[in-house]
């Protein structure tokens, strides 16, 4: 894990220096503003960050729900069901943030653009009285974005919360299924364990995706 995590740290570390002075030279051209280094810095954050752990580990979720089912079936079922609740949870946070984070990000990014553009015509707005206009404009679109971002922030609080309630009774299903099967004496108390380990183990990046779902839609 600490190796993997530092080779990200790398990674993206040299993806920022390939791209950023490129992305700089063009935003300079095209008049565009630190817009484009602020993206940059977006997908380096992301690609280093733990939601970017979580989707190299995703590949391997059905290893992990495969070895619960080689220890009992029961035990397979039940992490498959809280595998596909999790996914499930997954894509109602994508849909109910999408939308408002998305306009979130083009409202503060105008009333970014606008306020460097302001800026580099700050002696004219000075001398020509505009300036409790134009903070009036700014602070209207940055309010919205703030208002956007706020929806999304509730409703994917509303889905971590779910989230987390609901791995908590995946592990309490799992051992009970277990302690069952141990009465059955069709287990052993260490692979009961065991199954709740590697579960556990495995349903670990759904979790992890749907809590930093926000910084993959700005990356994206």
């Amino acid at each position: 894990e600490l190796v993997r995590s530092r080779l990200l740290v790398r990674m993206s570390a040299r993806f920022d220096a390939q791209l950023s002075e490129l992305v700089f030279q063009h935003g300079l051209s095209a008049g565009r503003g630190s817009q484009g280094l602020r993206d940059v810095d977006a997908l380096r954050s992301f690609s280093a960050g733990p939601t970017g752990l979580a989707l190299l580990d995703a590949p391997w979720i059905p290893v992990y729900i495969g070895l619960v089912y080689v220890l009992h079936p029961v035990l397979g079922h039940v992490a498959l069901v809280g595998g596909i609740a999790l996914f499930l949870l997954g894509l109602w946070n994508e849909r109910s943030t999408r939308v408002p984070l998305a306009e979130a990000g083009r409202e503060l990014a105008a009333s970014q653009q606008f306020t460097e553009l302001s800026s580099r015509n700050a002696e004219v707005v000075r001398a020509m009285g505009m300036l409790p206009g134009l903070t009036r404009v700014w602070r209207q679109q940055h309010d919205l974005g703030l208002g956007l971002q706020g929806i999304a922030s509730d409703r994917a609080a509303n889905v971590a919360s779910v989230t987390k309630s609901l791995r908590m009774f995946l592990q309490v299903a799992i051992l009970g299924a277990g302690a069952w099967l141990v009465i059955q004496q069709q287990l052993t108390a260490g692979v009961m364990i065991a199954a709740s380990i590697i579960m556990g183990r495995g349903l670990a990046p759904l979790e992890s995706a749907i809590g930093g779902w926000r910084g993959f839609l700005q990356a994206r």
